[in-house]
């Protein structure tokens, strides 16, 4: 993932989105805080030093978390949603929620100026625009009409 985005292929990196769900309720040690136990320690720490390393960056972000004891039987939390945003616009969002039956969502999305990244366990998606194949349009102050006078959606589309 790091090589792509230095790369510069997709554009400027705007937005990472990791989750580690699940359909499942724990019952063992890591459901035990005095056993050190819990989704932040155990599932999300590696997500987070990867998305630290894909940052590039080493300020102090401004973070938001909410953890939650949503269904496992012991005393540490088994929802984890955290918010990091880095003063360049970069915002990261990593989630570990044991109550999603549809977990079929890549490890990562990448979301950047150009396009995005998707990452799976066996492999990698990537999708992008290059420049000079889809120009920017010129802004159009007017509300946009259809031949017979409706009004319409704007429909550029990117190649």
């Amino acid at each position: 993932m790091k090589e792509l985005l230095e790369q510069g292929i997709i554009g400027d990196l705007k937005l990472i989105r990791t989750s580690q769900n699940s359909f499942a309720r724990r019952y063992d040690w890591q459901t035990l805080l005095y056993r050190e136990g819990g989704a932040m320690r155990n599932n999300l720490a590696h997500s987070i030093e990867q998305i630290m390393d894909l940052a590039s960056n080493d300020e102090l972000p401004k973070i938001h978390s909410k953890l939650a004891i949503w269904n496992s039987v012991g005393d540490a939390e088994d929802y984890v949603h955290i918010s990091i945003e880095y003063a360049n616009g970069l915002l990261c969002e990593l989630e570990c929620n044991p109550t999603d039956a549809y977990n079929d969502s890549p490890l990562f999305y990448l979301y950047s100026t150009r396009g995005t990244t998707k990452v799976f366990p066996t492999r990698i998606l990537v999708k992008y625009y290059l420049d000079g194949e889809s120009p920017i349009s010129v802004l159009d102050h007017k509300s946009l009409h259809s031949g017979d006078g409706k009004p319409a959606y704007c429909s550029c589309s990117i190649v």
